[in-house]
């Protein structure tokens, strides 16, 4: 019955408990090498638009490839670690928080480069991206 069931769980996961955790760690570290490089790349964009038209459209290509990789990195967390049965409601939860950042920062977008410029959007943003990394990084 129910105790038979819970016992193969516990010992799948006494057996491959390296397994798990070194796919976990490996997850988290790609996905804190996306944030961080996307934090550093966003922070030289200012830079990069000021210098050449080709630099800048490099960057944002090679931050749009580093920023790609974060997706996938949060969908196999919530693959592993996330109850079976609270998947879905969770990985929805987290994915909503981007479109929710989108209508957030969309109107303090507009007052940063109001006020002190558009570059200003890059460094504010790119600070926070930064801090978020480094939360994580103390998390693992």
């Amino acid at each position: 019955g129910g105790n038979r069931y819970h016992y193969k769980i516990y010992f799948y996961i006494a057996q491959n408990f390296h397994k798990i955790i070194f796919k976990f760690l490996i997850v988290f570290r790609v996905f804190g090498i996306g944030i961080g490089a996307t934090a550093l790349l966003t922070l030289v964009t200012p830079l990069c638009a000021h210098m050449s038209t080709s630099l800048l459209i490099a960057v944002r290509v090679i931050e749009g490839i580093f920023e790609g990789v974060t997706y996938p990195c949060i969908h196999a967390v919530w693959a592993r670690w996330a109850p079976p049965l609270e998947r879905s409601r969770l990985a929805t939860l987290a994915f909503s928080g981007s479109y929710a950042g989108t209508v957030v920062s969309m109107p303090i977008c507009s007052i940063l480069a109001a006020k002190l410029g558009w570059p200003s959007i890059f460094y504010v943003f790119g600070k926070i991206c930064n801090r978020i990394r480094q939360i994580l990084l103390k998390i693992i």
